[in-house]
């Protein structure tokens, strides 16, 4: 289960990293492909899906973390047992959850005003 976690949310950082730089390049600021804004508004576009799917898995990722980590301790108190190692819900898992919220709303809010601006 950690390791699909962890493949969860390294694959969503890597495809996030890919959003922001397609979207870096798609801005109107940029000189990359001055001379096709079609190009560039279909690169923000591309970015905001990629950036979509990047937020979706980084919220599976953290959303079972902390589910297995909540049955996991529940379990475990209820048995009246200690292990002796317990993992913790954590600053990383909270803010792996506000971030990958945050670029779920910034995806939404690229593709919606991008696909009305078309």
């Amino acid at each position: 289960k950690i390791v699909v976690t962890r493949t969860l949310l390294i694959t969503a950082d890597l495809l996030v990293g890919l959003a922001l730089a397609t979207l870096l390049l798609g801005l109107d600021c940029t000189k990359f492909l001055k001379e096709e804004p079609r190009v560039k508004l279909k690169m923000c576009y591309g970015a905001g899906v990629i950036l979509g799917i990047g937020s979706i898995l980084g919220l599976v990722g953290s959303v079972w973390y902390a589910v297995d980590v909540y049955v996991e301790r529940a379990m475990l108190v209820s048995h009246n047992l200690f292990l002796g190692v317990h993992y913790d819900f954590g600053w990383s898992c909270w803010l792996g959850m506000a971030g990958s919220t945050g670029c779920f709303v910034a995806s939404v809010l690229l593709t919606c005003c991008l696909h009305a601006h078309t």
